[in-house]
């Protein structure tokens, strides 16, 4: 058995999960491919596909494999550059998640232009509901919006902070008026994602700090649904700046008690512990750093 060639099959066989595609992509005969995987299981003595006439699926004990073929098939792509004084080429699929919202205002514009620099590399994009759903089953990394849990073991990479804005769209405020500091807040309809502390708010100014508490009637977790609510002048809403930038622009919805600062948002990429990162992924998170730095 070729190793290499088999570690090969069955990483593209983990990202194509098709026969044929691996095939024509590595230039072998299909029943090669078939053979790769036969002797990769026969090694480990585990399955590592399902296949029926519909599908092909990887197993529980191909997902656990999959992480450490990736980075020996990665660390060999290193040697071999090394050895002939070029940098690696960087391919294959990086996998990644992120919150919806966060990911649609800000990921999302910069893609097209990290795929156009990187032609051989393909991206697995997964959009999640909230700002701290992150699961690594099947990601190389996720984009978080959530605080710090420092009973999780993650390596965690600061992206950028956005401020808290305090938001209310203009027909709200000619029907309720406009709050002229933080504790008016109290008597209102007030909503806020609760990952970023909707419980009790800390307002500071130069005068010093106000901790109100956000009497919610309606709670959800969901920074667009709020953000709906705000627009449509039936709250006011606590909201990161990334969702605002349309409307605010166009006079619709206006940041009010602006002379007070909240707490910052820290939008970050965060990974499980590893000695050895990807090429592709600390590729992709140098490119976000740099261009929302820019922003």
């Amino acid at each position: 058995m070729d190793s290499i060639e088999a570690y090969e099959a069955f990483s593209l066989m983990m990202q194509h999960r098709n026969f044929s595609a691996v095939a024509r992509k590595m230039g072998i005969g299909q029943s090669t491919v078939s053979k790769h995987i036969a002797a990769l299981e026969k090694e480990f003595q585990v399955q590592l596909f399902v296949r029926n006439t519909r599908r092909v699926s990887p197993t529980i004990e191909a997902n656990r494999l999959n992480e450490q073929v990736e980075h020996l098939l990665d660390a060999l792509k290193t040697v071999r550059a090394t050895a002939s004084g070029q940098a690696p080429d960087v391919d294959g699929q990086l996998k990644l998640s992120m919150p919806a919202d966060f990911g649609r205002a800000t990921i999302m514009p910069l893609v097209p232009e990290f795929a156009a620099e990187h032609p051989s590399l393909s991206l697995k994009i997964t959009m999640v509901d909230g700002s701290g759903n992150r699961s690594f089953d099947n990601s190389d990394l996720a984009i978080t919006t959530a605080p710090a849990q420092s009973n999780v073991s993650l390596i965690k990479r600061t992206l950028k902070t956005y401020p808290l804005y305090v938001l209310a769209s203009a027909e709200y405020l000619a029907t309720h008026g406009e709050p002229s500091s933080p504790l008016d807040l109290e008597s209102r309809d007030v909503m806020a994602p609760s990952d970023f502390g909707a419980e009790a708010v800390d307002f500071d100014s130069d005068e010093g700090r106000q901790r109100i508490a956000v009497n919610q009637r309606i709670e959800i977790d969901d920074v667009p649904t709020i953000y709906d609510f705000a627009k449509r002048g039936l709250v006011i809403a606590i909201l990161p700046s990334w969702i605002a930038g349309e409307e605010l622009a166009a006079g619709t919805m206006k940041r009010i008690l602006s002379d007070y600062y909240l707490p910052p948002v820290e939008a970050a990429v965060v990974y499980p512990p590893t000695s050895f990162l990807a090429p592709r992924t600390r590729l992709f998170i140098d490119f976000l750093v740099a261009r929302l730095s820019e922003k």
